[in-house]
C-alpha cells in the first residue's frame, strides 16, 4: 500500500485516516475467497521532531502493533525545486520598468521573485 497516496486521498474524501483500519480495508480487497497474507505499507518517513513526525510515528506504531502480517517500509522524503514561471516572468518585469515605483515596493516585489523563482515543493 502507498501510504502517501492512501493519506491524501483519505484526507481529500473527508476521512480521518486514524479511523480507517488498514487491515479490514485490505482483507475487503481480498475478498472471501483468498488469504490476506500480508500487507506491505510504504511511506516516505518524516523526520524531526515536530507535530507531523511525531503523528506518523504514533501511526506506524499502532500499525506495526496491529498485526504481525503488517511490513512497514520507510523511504525518505526528497524536496523538489521547480522553476515559478510567474516568478520569472515578475523578475523580467521589474528589470523591463521605465518608470520608477516606490523603492519599497521594488524592493519586495524583487525578495518575492528571487524567493520564488526556484521553489522547492
Amino acid at each position: 500500500m502507498d501510504g502517501n497516496n492512501w493519506y491524501h486521498g483519505l484526507k481529500r474524501a473527508g476521512v480521518i485516516p486514524n479511523e480507517i483500519e488498514l487491515l479490514k480495508v485490505a482483507q475487503k480487497l481480498v475478498g472471501p475467497a483468498r488469504e490476506l497474507t500480508g500487507l506491505r505499507y510504504y511511506v516516505g518517513e518524516v523526520k524531526g521532531t515536530h507535530h507531523l513526525a511525531t503523528r506518523q510515528q504514533a501511526f506506524l506504531d499502532r500499525l506495526r502493533a496491529s498485526d504481525p502480517r503488517v511490513s512497514l517500509h520507510l523511504g525518505r522524503i526528497e524536496d523538489r525545486s521547480e522553476r515559478d514561471e510567474t516568478a520569472v516572468e515578475l523578475l523580467q518585469f521589474l528589470a523591463s520598468l521605465t518608470v520608477r515605483i516606490d523603492s519599497q515596493v521594488y524592493h519586495d516585489l524583487m525578495e518575492l521573485g528571487k524567493r520564488r523563482k526556484q521553489a522547492i515543493f
